[in-house]
């Protein structure tokens, strides 16, 4: 048994490997087809990066922008305070932190808002508030699922829908540079995630050095402010990047694949309500209530589903 799940997870590690070595070849030539590196730079200068200056007010705004793309659920009540500064070296810049069951009502998120912190970004807004964890907890706990659901939390679905949220909501700002800020922000964002993820599986799965991992980030011109110490945390905590990229992909995998079998009759709300209504799950699951959706809908319109085909990893594997 302990062999046959050895030899599964290295299929699924070598797949994982192939995903995103081609997920981050696409975002370095959309980098370039975007705009000039020059443009691009200018880019990271403009207000966004500089961050918002009222994370509660901006969370609210994203309520708003919403309302047409994600099911409705009960206003929330919640709070922005500052991470204390006994923490801010151990814990993320931002982080939504779940109620207890017995004061779901009490959301808090925790910013560090130090004069020396990065700026509270828009996408990190979307990532904690909504439509991101604290929207997506709290949507969880109006279809009032079993207790024990709770404790069972599933983190690619959780830190992917977090992730896959924060990259639409580049879409929802309004302060651009101009048209092609949108597409330049996101980019960045993502590049930076996956190459992350990579690293992940180059240093604990590959068994990369810091030497070999030197090598590649020069290579690739990998966004990463210092090598040894990106290094000596991801030895720490091994998988750490793996929940927030290949989660996003998963969800990003399986909106394509809805619009690519409903065409016209796709509609964006109806696919979030399906998988939020899962509620944190394996994606394998999660794809099947999605196919089931797709089903019904099909027979409901008429319409032929496409036959999937086989990718490449697959066959591969």
């Amino acid at each position: 048994i302990i062999e046959r799940w050895e030899s599964e997870l290295a299929v699924e590690r070598e797949m994982d490997r192939r995903v995103l070595n081609g997920e981050i070849e696409g975002v370095r030539v959309e980098k370039t087809t975007i705009r000039g590196e020059e443009y691009f730079e200018v880019c990271l200068e403009t207000e966004y990066h500089k961050g918002v200056s009222d994370p509660k007010k901006t969370i609210e705004t994203l309520e708003e922008m919403c309302d047409d793309k994600f099911p409705d659920i009960p206003e929330i009540n919640f709070t922005v305070s500052p991470i204390h500064e006994s923490l801010v070296e151990n814990v993320s810049p931002a982080f939504y932190m779940s109620p207890s069951l017995d004061a779901y009502q009490k959301n808090k998120i925790y910013a560090d808002m130090g004069p020396d912190a990065w700026p509270i970004e828009w996408g990190m807004c979307a990532h904690e508030g909504v439509p991101g964890h604290m929207y997506q907890f709290n949507y969880f706990l109006s279809s009032d699922p079993d207790p024990m659901r709770y404790a069972l939390l599933n983190m690619g679905y959780v830190e992917g829908w977090a992730t896959y949220v924060e990259m639409m909501s580049y879409d929802y700002y309004d302060i651009y540079a101009d048209d092609n800020y949108a597409p330049v922000g996101k980019n960045s964002a993502r590049k930076s995630l996956l190459e992350l993820a990579r690293l992940d599986l180059g240093i604990n799965y590959e068994g990369w050095s810091l030497e070999e991992t030197i090598e590649y980030v020069d290579k690739y011109n990998v966004s990463c402010m210092s090598v040894p110490s990106t290094y000596n945390f991801l030895k720490s905590e091994p998988g750490y990047y793996q929940p927030y990229a290949m989660g996003m992909l998963e969800f990003e995998e399986l909106k394509t694949y809805t619009k690519d079998q409903l065409g016209e009759h796709f509609d964006e709300l109806e696919f979030h309500k399906v998988v939020l209504d899962a509620g944190p799950c394996q994606f394998s699951i999660l794809r099947s209530l999605v196919e089931e959706y797709v089903m019904e809908k099909a027979k409901k319109f008429g319409i032929v589903i496409k036959e999937e085909e086989e990718s490449a990893d697959s066959k591969e594997s």
